[in-house]
């Protein structure tokens, strides 16, 4: 709809006053503009009316000592929660929307506790608080504008800073049905956005690109015959990470058989080395990807002095043969 001809940029509030003169005044036909004295017509003030309603709905109230705020807000639109499982919402924007609030409606609509979120936008975390916990942050802070994605992930585990927590065990396990074959557990190592390497059933010692130290390893294939059972264990040296080593992929993928349905009763679970039997949250069985031939399962960053533990569930092709899709995957947690 065109803005039609007028003396002067007219807002709502301008309006307001030409509407109070028009219905007090005896001759409505022409009146006086209270902002830059031209006059104006009774068909223009139709004519704005009509305008003003159509760019900026009733619902939106438009006060101009708030010129910058409001002509965000009445962008409109929406931008997207992504989960890497394939859920996703569509939130309204309000560029002055609160992120705890934001939190209780994702919450609400992805079912995730809003203290068990972990939001990041283009590779940046979403804080509550900023200013050492005085100010509420908003989603404007973080640049997020109308048609943005951003990606979700639930906690597992918080590490603090200067934790005791040191040393964390990935168990893998899953049985075959006919003949023997492999799942593979591998850990995928990341500096930033960028792929620095691999730690599986064949690199079993992360020291090559982990500046000559032991920080993550693997115990290659240990299987059973007589149970069908085959187990695989991660070990990670938070202590020993150097400060390169940001975030680590824990992924699950089928060798031979084209999907992981064709095994039964895999589970991994996250424990402290020094308590074997104290797992860091719950032994996860993935009985819900028996179509997919990998699955992207969980995150380990860097967040401030500590670190996060986060589940994603993000279904992939690829495996220990070619990486390239499950890392392709993993892209988006950073996008």
């Amino acid at each position: 709809m065109p803005m039609p001809l007028s003396p002067c940029t007219i807002s709502h509030c301008t309006l307001e006053k030409l509407e109070g003169k028009e219905a007090t005044s005896a001759d409505s036909k022409t009146l006086t503009c209270p902002d830059c004295q031209e006059s104006v017509s009774h068909e223009l003030i139709v004519e704005l009316r009509s305008f003003l309603q159509f760019v900026c709905p009733a619902e939106t109230v438009i006060d101009d000592s708030k010129h910058d705020e409001v002509d965000a807000t009445a962008a409109g639109g929406v931008f997207y929660v992504n989960m890497l499982d394939g859920k996703f919402c569509e939130i309204k924007y309000d560029p002055n929307m609160q992120t705890l609030h934001l939190k209780k409606l994702l919450e609400q609509q992805l079912g995730v506790q809003a203290d068990k979120q972990r939001l990041v936008f283009k590779s940046c975390p979403l804080q509550s608080f900023a200013d050492s916990g005085r100010r509420k942050t908003c989603v404007s802070d973080y640049g997020i504008k109308a048609g943005d994605q951003l990606y979700l992930m639930q906690l597992i585990y918080a590490i603090p800073e200067g934790s005791d927590l040191q040393h964390i065990v990935m168990k893998l396990q899953w049985n075959w049905v006919e003949k023997q074959d492999y799942l593979d557990g591998s850990a995928l190592v990341f500096s930033e956005k960028n792929y620095i390497g691999v730690i599986d059933y064949q690199n079993r010692d992360s020291a090559k690109f982990t500046d000559g130290v032991s920080a993550l390893t693997h115990s290659g294939d240990v299987m059973t015959s007589q149970l069908q059972l085959g187990q695989h264990e991660i070990n990670v040296f938070l202590d020993k990470m150097p400060d390169t080593v940001t975030d680590v992929f824990f992924t699950l993928a089928a060798w031979n058989a084209p999907t992981m349905g064709s095994f039964k009763n895999q589970a991994v679970e996250l424990a402290e080395k020094s308590k074997p039997n104290e797992r860091l949250g719950d032994k996860v069985i993935f009985d819900t990807v028996a179509s997919s031939q990998a699955l992207v399962m969980s995150r380990l960053y860097r967040l401030g002095g500590g670190w996060d533990i986060v589940s994603i569930g993000g279904i992939s092709s690829g495996n220990a043969k070619n990486y390239s899709p499950l890392i392709q995957t993993i892209s988006k947690c950073y996008t």
